[in-house]
C-alpha cells in the first residue's frame, strides 16, 4: 500500500510538472517512481510522453515497452508506440501496435484512421478501406475517415463514391 500510494504521488507530482513546463523535472519524479514499479503502466506512459517532450523518442519506446510489459492491454501505450514508429520509419511495426490495440478496444476510431492510413503507406489499401469503413461505421460523422474514403475511390475512379464522402465532410465541416 504505502509502496503504491508513494508510486502514484510521484507520478501526479511528475504530470504537474509536466503540465507546467517542468520537463525535466518531471522526468526525475517518473524515474523515481519507476524505480519502485518498474512495470507501472501510468508512470511509463507519462515517462514516454516527457521524453518525447525532450526530443528522444528511443527513451520513450523503451518506457512504453516496459509500460506495455506490465499490462499488454494498456491501448495508450500501443497508440503512442504505434505514432513513434511511423515517424521513426517503420510502418509495419506501428501498424502490429494498433492491431493488438484494436483486439482491446476495437471501437477506437482514432486508431482505426491510424491504421488504414499506415497501410496505405505499406500499399494495403483494400485493408485500408477496411478500416475507414469501420471508423464510418463506428462514428458516421468521423471526417477524418469520410475524406481518406473519399480520396481512396478517387484513386480507383468511383468518383460518385468519393464525392459522397467529401460532401459528407463539408456537410460536418463546412470550414
Amino acid at each position: 500500500g504505502d509502496r503504491d500510494y508513494a508510486v502514484e504521488k510521484l507520478m501526479y507530482r511528475g504530470v504537474f510538472a509536466a503540465q507546467h513546463g517542468e520537463v525535466d523535472r518531471a522526468i526525475v519524479l517518473f524515474t523515481r517512481a519507476q524505480l519502485q514499479i518498474p512495470l507501472h503502466p501510468g508512470v511509463n506512459y507519462n515517462l514516454a510522453l516527457a521524453q518525447l517532450e525532450r526530443g528522444r523518442p528511443q527513451e520513450a519506446l523503451d518506457a512504453l515497452a516496459a509500460a506495455l510489459t506490465g499490462e499488454p492491454s494498456y491501448v495508450p501505450a500501443r497508440e503512442l508506440a504505434g505514432s513513434i514508429l511511423v515517424r521513426a520509419g517503420f510502418p509495419a511495426d506501428a501498424a502490429e501496435q494498433w492491431r493488438v490495440a484494436l483486439v482491446y478496444e476495437p471501437e477506437r476510431v482514432t486508431l482505426r484512421n491510424n491504421l488504414g492510413n499506415v497501410l496505405m503507406m505499406l500499399e494495403k489499401p483494400d485493408e485500408a478501406r477496411e478500416q475507414w469503413d469501420e471508423s464510418v461505421r463506428l462514428d458516421p460523422s468521423n471526417t477524418t475517415a469520410h475524406h481518406n474514403l473519399g480520396s481512396w475511390h478517387s484513386q480507383r475512379g468511383d468518383r460518385d463514391e468519393a464525392l459522397r464522402h467529401f460532401e459528407r465532410c463539408l456537410d460536418l465541416k463546412p470550414d
